[in-house]
This record gives structure tokens, C-alpha cells and sequence, in this order.
């Protein structure tokens, strides 16, 4: 297994109101389990992160409402990195995870 990396800051993995739960239980279960960030369905509880605090937004939409999340990420969170992860389909999304963890990369780039 690849040696964990964490974000630095505070790390929330967002997911779009029109995604099931199986998005988080079947395609995110590993990432989560390894990077282990706060899991969103609405962005309220962000407003509440210290704008001093370093703040990492990954957000998982469907192309059809990918636009609309991220402007509502940038417009509200100006200074968070937003990790916008868009795909249509859950076994997709699983991959890329997946690969993530494996390459110890939680926002698909390696931290250094």
C-alpha cells in the first residue's frame, strides 16, 4: 500500500444533492477510509472553518451539475482548493479513487 499523505488543513469530500448514498458507500469507501476527510452533503458546515485555516474542498458531481457546484464553491469559499472530481458513472469514479489511494495522492497530484 502506498504511504498515506494527508491534506494539511481541513479536507471535505463533497457530494452533489443528486448523488445517492451508493456514491460515497461503493465508489469512495477506500479513499476514506485512508485519507479519511469530512464527508458533505451540503457545504454549510464549511462556513464554520476559520477563513486562517488551510481548507480542501474535493467535490464529486455528475456532468450535469458540475458547473452549478463549482460556483457555488468558488462564490462561497474563495480561498478553499476546490478537488472537483466529474463523473456520470459510480464505477468510474471508483477508479479514479482507487488510484489515488494506491499512487498516495488524495487530490490526484502528488503533496509535497
Amino acid at each position: 500500500m502506498a504511504q498515506q499523505h494527508l491534506v494539511e488543513g481541513y479536507h471535505f469530500l463533497y457530494f452533489a444533492p443528486n448523488l445517492s448514498a451508493a456514491w460515497f458507500f461503493q465508489a469512495s469507501r477506500r479513499y476514506w477510509e485512508h485519507y479519511r476527510p469530512i464527508v458533505l452533503y451540503n457545504l454549510e458546515i464549511v462556513e464554520y472553518v476559520p477563513t486562517t485555516d488551510r481548507l480542501t474542498i474535493t467535490s464529486v458531481a455528475r456532468s450535469d451539475t458540475a458547473t452549478l457546484v463549482k460556483e457555488d464553491i468558488t462564490q462561497r469559499f474563495p480561498n478553499a482548493f476546490h478537488d472537483a472530481l466529474v463523473y456520470d458513472y459510480l464505477e468510474d469514479l471508483a477508479l479514479t479513487l482507487d488510484v489515488r489511494v494506491e499512487l498516495g495522492q488524495p487530490l490526484g497530484v502528488p503533496i509535497e
